[in-house]
């Protein structure tokens, strides 16, 4: 079994998300997360908590 502990582990994966999203967004101009609230209805710059003109945010 490995030693890594739980806080190693989600540090791990933080940084492996932020290199899928650099590349996603390299490739395809947004990440994975921008293209889920696209589809949902909401703007992909509405991610600091303010509201859209829709409502959504």
């Amino acid at each position: 079994m490995s030693d890594l502990t739980v806080r190693e582990l989600k540090r791990d994966a933080a940084r492996v998300k932020h290199e899928v999203d650099e590349l996603d967004r390299v490739a395809y101009g947004m990440t994975f997360d921008e293209l889920i609230r696209l589809l949902a209805g909401q703007k992909p710059e509405s991610t600091n908590g303010e509201k859209d003109d829709n409502g959504w945010g």
